[in-house]
């Protein structure tokens, strides 16, 4: 029941323990150079440091947790919303095509065609960068913009081939491509 809300309830347990890291640091800071400049007393509260290390744990668990959630997203919905998309523009360019109804969505003319472009190109970029999200967070954050682009480039080979393969897997049964052009003889 509560299913669709994990991602939300994941962020704001990331934020709740982001927000009490801060906390706890600044306290940390704030007695550190309190007794630094006033006194020599060594830090007292013992419990601050290991409660610190527990809250970045529990950060990073958060974090990692939340990145899956991309990956699960990437992995099942935009792969397939960027692939029927192609295959509905494909069918629009199709002059044997197996499927019929797809036509009315073309109906107004170029501008349909190019808002159903426009969003499977919007959603094979979402694919790329969920991606490079994804290993940028598992490399902490240390990568260069040179690597980027390199894995941007070889992921978006991986999402081109990866449509590619259900594309032509798809196109002779529904006539993409003018595949059943010899029924039409």
């Amino acid at each position: 029941l509560l299913l669709p809300l994990a991602p939300a309830i994941v962020v704001i347990m990331k934020l709740k323990f982001e927000y009490l890291q801060t906390k706890i640091q600044f306290k940390l800071k704030n007695h550190y150079f309190s007794n630094f400049e006033h006194s020599s007393k060594t830090f007292g509260a013992a419990d601050d440091p290991a409660l610190l290390l527990q809250t970045v744990k529990s950060v990073n668990m958060w974090g990692n947790l939340f990145m899956e959630f991309k990956r699960h997203d990437n992995n099942f919905e935009h792969i397939f919303q960027v692939l029927v998309l192609v295959l509905v523009v494909a069918l629009r360019f199709t002059g044997t095509p197996t499927v019929e109804g797809f036509q009315y969505v073309f109906l107004a003319g170029t501008e349909s065609t190019f808002l159903i472009v426009f969003s499977a190109t919007w959603s094979a970029k979402s694919l790329v960068t969920g991606h490079l999200a994804q290993w940028v967070n598992r490399k902490n954050g240390f990568v260069t913009t040179k690597g980027k682009a390199i894995l941007a480039f070889y992921f978006l080979l991986g999402a081109i081939s990866r449509v590619l393969a259900f594309f032509l897997y798809f196109s002779p049964s529904m006539g993409l491509l003018d595949l059943l052009g010899h029924w039409k003889m």
